[in-house]
């Protein structure tokens, strides 16, 4: 018999394992935080006394975001997926959600579609390989956090205030921003343990803006890989990451129910996989 219950500070190791079967190398500190910001949104999945499965949402508003649907490879087939997917959306839709999107594995659309979930656009990732020294020219500033999460919202139509408010204070050596008086743009780098560096949030209010900032980012990290994730309707976010020297990875697809809010015009780098 499984059940469903909330997932509690207890159950964020396990959902780290998890992940690391799975190759997505996020840790405990990752679900921590994402417990911390949706915590009647993560759900476990149990067959008798044993956590065999697990969700993540995050909300924003009237928006919100899945991910981190993983089920235990031994229990597959058993509609745990689908019943994990179900009651997370039963508690979004509780709180009048009107648009739930998420990033899908191409393997997993075909459940997602089944649930009503409609394609939105290629989610696509993309790595930087460690290199020497750069030529990039160096525009970096620091933004006071209050106005970086007003222009955040500004650009985005989206009030993602506290994940931006917290990542700014967390990760205050790897916050960019371009404008002296008035924000053009700005990045948070995070750093990853033995693993490529994440850049997410990356707003920029144009091409021209983010360009100068993500010079800025790839001078500051000379020798290490840098990951990021950009919408494929920003073809012109793609074409310069492309021209810096970063390559395609596997992506995933971006799906939504309910709504569908168009956001994306001034995303030059998704906050996360599980974040939106």
């Amino acid at each position: 018999m499984v059940n469903i219950s909330k997932m509690t500070d207890s159950d964020t190791s396990f959902a780290a394992a998890l992940a690391q079967r799975e190759g997505w190398g996020h840790r405990d500190f990752d679900y921590r935080r994402l417990l911390s910001f949706e915590p009647d949104g993560c759900f476990i999945a149990w067959d008798n006394d044993n956590p065999v499965g697990m969700i993540t949402s995050i909300s924003f508003g009237h928006y919100a975001f899945l991910a981190s649907l993983i089920v235990d490879k031994p229990v597959r087939g058993r509609g745990i997926g689908q019943a994990l997917m179900r009651r997370a959306i039963e508690y979004l839709q509780s709180r009048k959600i009107i648009s739930i999107e998420l990033d899908g594995v191409i393997d997993a659309v075909p459940l997602y579609r089944k649930l009503g979930f409609k394609d939105k656009y290629l989610s696509f990732r993309f790595i930087r390989k460690p290199v020497g020294n750069t030529n990039f020219e160096s525009n970096r500033s620091q933004g006071a956090i209050g106005d970086i999460v007003e222009f955040d919202k500004k650009m985005i139509g989206l009030d993602r205030s506290r994940i931006v408010r917290q990542f700014c204070d967390e990760f205050k050596e790897g916050l960019f921003t371009v404008g002296d008086f008035n924000l053009e743009a700005y990045a948070v780098v995070r750093p990853r343990e033995k693993e490529p560096y994440y850049i997410g949030p990356f707003v920029a209010i144009n091409i021209e803006s983010f360009e100068k900032l993500l010079g800025s980012v790839i001078n500051a990290h000379n020798g290490i890989s840098l990951k990021t994730g950009v919408p494929e309707t920003n073809r012109n976010a793609v074409e310069a990451l492309l021209s810096c020297g970063f390559e395609y990875i596997q992506p995933s697809l971006r799906m939504y129910l309910g709504e569908k809010i168009e956001y994306e015009k001034h995303v030059y780098g998704i906050l996360s996989a599980e974040k939106g």
